[in-house]
C-alpha cells in the first residue's frame, strides 16, 4: 500500500501538536506501507528509511514569494500525479499543490483522501484568532472532498456532528498519543526553578486557553500560601501579561521559561505540585498526556475534550470559575488528595494511548478505503 503525505504542516510550523502527529504516525507505520512525504520543509521531518520528495524551489527564488510556491506548488502535483498513490493523507487544510484535494489524482483513478481534523478552534472562537474565516473555508472545503475523516477525540467528532452533520458517516476517532514519557529528563539550565514549589502550565495562552483565569487563581493561592508559585512554558510573556500578572501582585510568583527543550520539560512535569490545565477547548490536549507520562497530578477543565481523555484522573474544576480553580489549587498544596493513587492512576492511563496504536487503527482506515 502506497501512501503518500502532503506535508503542507511542515512549511507551516516548525514545531507543534500537528508535525508531532504526522512525524510520529509515519515512524510507526508498519513495513507493508509505503510511506512518501511531499514537502518543502528542510532539513526533512521524518527518517532516512522513508521516502522523501522535495518540492522546494530553486534558492533563487526564495526573495519571491509568490513564484516560489507557484513553482513549489507545480513541483508538488507532479510528485503526486507520478508517485500514483494508494492514500493520499495531507497534513493540513490546504495542500502543497495550492489546489483543494479534488484535484489530487493516482494515473486515472482518483486516490482517495484521508484528512485529520483537529478540533474545531477557528469556528468556536474566530473572534480570537487572525485569518479564522479563511480557515474555516479551507477546512470545510476538505472536509466536504475527504473520503474518510480521523477525529483525534470523541469531543471533536462531536463537534464535526455540530458543523458538518453529512461528514460524520466517513469520520471515526482515533485517539493521539505522546513520546516525552520515553525521554530522559534533564534539570540543565533549570537546576534553581526546581528547588521551588510549583504549579505549571504549558502551552500556549490565547484568550480560549484561559489562561488570565489561571492567574487571577494563583492571586487567591498566594494569598492562602505564598510559598508556592505558578510556572509557564511556551511562549515568552508578552508586555500585556507581564502588566496584568504586577497588576495583580505576581511579581516574582508566575515565572516564564519560554520554549523548553523535551528533557527540561518531563523534569519540570516530574517535579511540579500539579499540573494546571484551565483551557475552556481543545481538540485532544496533549499536554494531559505529557503530564500524565511524567508523573504529574492533574487540574483540569471539566469542558471540552478534558474529560474524555483524562477518564477519571486528577481533579476537575468549572474553567469560569476562579475560586474553584483557586480551591483546587490549594487542596493539592495543602495535601488534601492521595497524590500517589492520582500519579500511579494517570501512568495506567497514559499506557492505553501509544502510536503503534494510532498507526495500526490508521492503516486499518486506509486499507478500507481500497
Amino acid at each position: 500500500m502506497k501512501v503518500f503525505y502532503d506535508g503542507a504542516i511542515f512549511s507551516i510550523q516548525k514545531y507543534g501538536g500537528i508535525n508531532r502527529y504526522f512525524k510520529n504516525l509515519i515512524e510507526y507505520l508498519p513495513e507493508h506501507v509505503q510511506a512518501t512525504l511531499v514537502t518543502s520543509a528542510e532539513p526533512f521531518p521524518v527518517s532516512s528509511r522513508h521516502n522523501v520528495l522535495s518540492c522546494s524551489a530553486p534558492p533563487w527564488l526564495s526573495w519571491q514569494k509568490s513564484l516560489r510556491r507557484f513553482v513549489e506548488a507545480r513541483i508538488a502535483r507532479k510528485h503526486f500525479l507520478d508517485g500514483q498513490p494508494d492514500i493520499i493523507h495531507p497534513t493540513y487544510n490546504r495542500s502543497l499543490t495550492r489546489n483543494y484535494f479534488e484535484n489530487f489524482s493516482s494515473g486515472k483513478q482518483r486516490a482517495p483522501v484521508v484528512l485529520t481534523i483537529y478540533d474545531f478552534t477557528h469556528e468556536r472562537y474566530g473572534d480570537q484568532i487572525k485569518n479564522a474565516e479563511r480557515q474555516v473555508a479551507w477546512k470545510s472545503a476538505a472536509i466536504k472532498q475527504a473520503d474518510a475523516i480521523i477525529c483525534i477525540s470523541q469531543s471533536t467528532m462531536n463537534d464535526l456532528a455540530e458543523y458538518h452533520p453529512d461528514a460524520v458517516n466517513k469520520a471515526v476517532v482515533i485517539h493521539l498519543a505522546d513520546e516525552l514519557g520515553a525521554v530522559e529528563a534533564n534539570s540543565q539550565g533549570i537546576e534553581q526553578a526546581l528547588t521551588e514549589k510549583y504549579f505549571l502550565f504549558v502551552g500556549g495562552r490565547s484568550e480560549y486557553k484561559n489562561f488570565l483565569r489561571l492567574l487571577e487563581a494563583t492571586r487567591i493561592l498566594h494569598r492562602a500560601a505564598p510559598e508556592y508559585r505558578l510556572f509557564c512554558v511556551g511562549a515568552p510573556l508578552s508586555s500585556d501579561e507581564v502588566s496584568v500578572i504586577d497588576q495583580l501582585g505576581l511579581g516574582g510568583v508566575v515565572e516564564s521559561f519560554g520554549r523548553v527543550d523535551d528533557a527540561q520539560l518531563k523534569m519540570l512535569y516530574q517535579q511540579c505540585v500539579a499540573f494546571v490545565y484551565p483551557s475552556l477547548y481543545e481538540g485532544f490536549g496533549i499536554p494531559l498526556l505529557e503530564s500524565m507520562g511524567c508523573g504529574a497530578p492533574i487540574l483540569a477543565s471539566n469542558s471540552s475534550c478534558f474529560p474524555e481523555i483524562l477518564d477519571g484522573v486528577g481533579m476537575l474544576f468549572d474553567p469560569l470559575n476562579v475560586q474553584e480553580i483557586a480551591d483546587k489549587m490549594l487542596q493539592v498544596a495543602r495535601g488534601e488528595f492521595d497524590r500517589q493513587k492520582s500519579v500511579e492512576q494517570g501512568f495506567e492511563r497514559y499506557c492505553e494511548f501509544s502510536w503503534e496504536r494510532v498507526a495500526q487503527e490508521t492503516c486499518e482506515l486506509y486499507s478500507g478505503l481500497l
